[in-house]
């Protein structure tokens, strides 16, 4: 999608340059802080810092995920 490295799925949903925007502009939104994850995996498996035990915040975070992903699909299919 940015056309500076190959597509692979970390690269395109968290490293590509048009996905960081995505999801700075996402956590600017919704008022947190992160450090990006290594990888898609890592990003749906580990907590958010600060949800402890909450269900819901947990439940929440994943669709959030899941959500800014499938724009990022959506954008990535409408440039090629």
């Amino acid at each position: 999608m940015c056309k500076e490295e190959g597509e692979t799925l970390d690269h395109l949903m968290l490293h590509c340059t048009a996905a960081r925007g995505y999801w700075q502009k996402v956590s600017t939104e919704a008022g947190f802080l992160w450090a990006f994850p290594a990888n898609c995996r890592s990003m749906m498996i580990e907590e958010m810092v600060g949800l402890g035990s909450n269900k819901m915040a947990k439940a929440l975070w994943k669709c959030l995920v899941l959500a800014v992903q499938w724009n990022i699909w959506i954008e990535r299919n409408s440039r090629i």
